[in-house]
């Protein structure tokens, strides 16, 4: 598998993860696995928890297509469950936002002390 695939693979996972994992249960995390199936060009994937399928993407021409068709589908399903940022937000200079509130106060001690 190509450092591209793999990272397309990897990206799906930690997004299935977060989608699919309780905060009851961390060993679903374990279970949950990526698979491609399909013939003659016609191609689905699939992020699985153990043997079911719990997010499937588009059918693909290729396993490759069906994998960045899968990747597609969690992000947007992450970004229809992600909440987005409140009060607290704060603008990146350079582009992006972050919660101040869920940045480590050790870190932003630190950071004040070296001013």
């Amino acid at each position: 598998m190509s450092a591209e695939n793999n990272d397309v693979r990897e990206q799906i996972l930690a997004n299935s993860r977060l989608l699919l994992t309780s905060t009851t249960s961390p060993t679903t995390q374990d279970n949950i696995n990526i698979v491609v199936f399909g013939h003659s060009g016609i191609f689905t994937a699939a992020a699985m928890l153990g043997t079911t399928p719990a997010i499937e993407g588009a059918e693909g021409a290729t396993p490759d297509l069906a994998r960045r068709k899968l990747l597609l589908a969690t992000c947007e399903l992450l970004n229809t469950y992600i909440p987005k940022l409140g009060a607290h937000q704060r603008t990146i200079h350079g582009g992006g936002i972050f919660d101040e509130d869920l940045i480590s106060r050790e870190l932003i001690r630190a950071e004040r002390e070296n001013e």
